[in-house]
């Protein structure tokens, strides 16, 4: 008797904790959709209102602004430049972080002072904001006459990654169990053989991840392209939305329109690569 009211005291506060979770859950679940469904709301009123603060629900909605955006922005030329400018810039930073990662969590220089010294370099190189580096990448190039040329920004895009996926693999590299570095080690793996054929297909969730978030953050850097990139040809994705910005007035609701267009595309890739981001979120969460 004892016992069965303890269980059901225990299934009551079970009962208690989980609809409150559900709770928290589902006010965090509306408050992360509150700006995207704000977005959709703007793209369907007038700029007149827009500007005007009415917050009123326009009748009816105005489906003119995507078909001004759609008529405004050349969005097979700026994808092309857009998935131009991610490629070359993904293989370089996938490049120099994968084998500056295995390098530091794997080779030990000295007493070890120097990786000490290069996590912190690292972490500098991705506290330190674009803006700073802005006027001194302009004057360089300009010197090397890369301005509106796509190398302008897949440089410094390689240059800002760079850090970030050494520090994201190094720390990927770390849950690699060491009993299968041993063994392939004693199967005779060399280091390129051992990082590429061994370790890699490990944290392949981590590469995916790594890959997604720089992907995501090339589609959507605006600085340093507006800069570099004036001529429209060679313009990526990000600088669509200035197409409606004039020396006199804004075209707001296009703009808007345009912005919600441009999501689509960034919500597909996460989607669809979800379940490697969410794998490496959870990795190491739970000890085997």
């Amino acid at each position: 008797m004892y016992r069965s009211k303890l269980d059901k005291n225990y299934e009551k506060r079970a009962l208690a904790k989980k609809g409150i979770y559900e709770i928290i859950l589902f006010v965090s679940v509306i408050l992360m959709l509150i700006p995207f469904l704000t977005v959709l709301y703007f793209s369907i009123k007038p700029t007149s209102q827009i500007v005007t603060g009415d917050l009123s629900f326009p009748h009816p909605p105005e489906w003119n602004n995507y078909i001004k955006a759609i008529s405004t922005i050349d969005f097979g030329t700026m994808i092309k430049n857009t998935l131009h400018i991610a490629v070359f810039t993904l293989i370089g930073e996938f490049t120099l972080g994968l084998f500056g990662a295995y390098a530091l969590s794997r080779f030990k220089i000295g007493t070890g002072k120097l990786q000490r010294v290069l996590y912190v370099y690292m972490i500098i190189g991705i506290i330190v904001p674009s803006f700073v580096y802005l006027y001194p990448l302009y004057k360089m190039n300009n010197i090397f006459g890369l301005i509106n040329t796509h190398w302008a920004v897949i440089l410094p895009y390689i240059g800002w990654s760079a850090p970030m996926s050494v520090l994201m693999l190094s720390s990927a590299f770390s849950t690699v169990p060491d009993a299968l570095e041993e063994a392939a080690v004693m199967d005779g793996c060399g280091p390129l053989r051992l990082l590429l054929q061994v370790e890699l297909p490990v944290i392949r969730s981590s590469v995916v991840t790594l890959l997604v978030i720089n992907f995501l953050s090339i589609w959507n850097e605006f600085a340093v392209s507006v800069v570099m990139l004036q001529y429209p040809e060679v313009q990526p994705i990000s600088l669509a939305a200035t197409k409606f910005v004039g020396i006199n007035a804004t075209d707001y609701g296009a703009m808007v329109a345009a912005v919600v267009m441009l999501s689509i595309p960034q919500v597909s890739v996460f989607s669809f690569f979800q379940k490697y981001v969410t794998a490496d979120l959870t990795a190491g969460s739970v000890k085997e």
